[in-house]
């Protein structure tokens, strides 16, 4: 379910319809919140998600307070070993793009 609202919201964003990929964001953040997530990986890639809708809609500091959430996440990841060792990278990258 949570791929469908990922794949939904990038939808919206490509026809320019931003607020409701934000809150479909916002809702696949909110299903990967409340599943079992090992490592929480699935958290920051979803707050990362969630992040460049809101840097599109041009909310820039709402943008940066999610993706220090996505990176803080992702540096998690990285000490602990799980799988995603560019993840951190990914978000940076992320950022660059405000």
């Amino acid at each position: 379910m949570k791929k469908l609202f990922v794949g939904l919201g990038y939808s919206y964003m490509k026809v320019g319809q931003l607020h409701k990929a934000v809150q479909t964001f916002k809702k696949s953040l909110k299903l990967t919140k409340e599943r079992n997530d090992p490592g929480r990986l699935g958290v920051g890639i979803s707050c990362e998600n969630h992040g460049i809708a809101y840097s599109h809609l041009g909310q820039f500091n709402t943008a940066m307070d999610i993706f220090q959430q996505a990176y803080d996440i992702a540096k998690e990841v990285n000490d602990h070993g799980l799988p995603d060792d560019h993840a951190q990278m990914r978000t940076i990258g992320s950022i660059g793009l405000l």
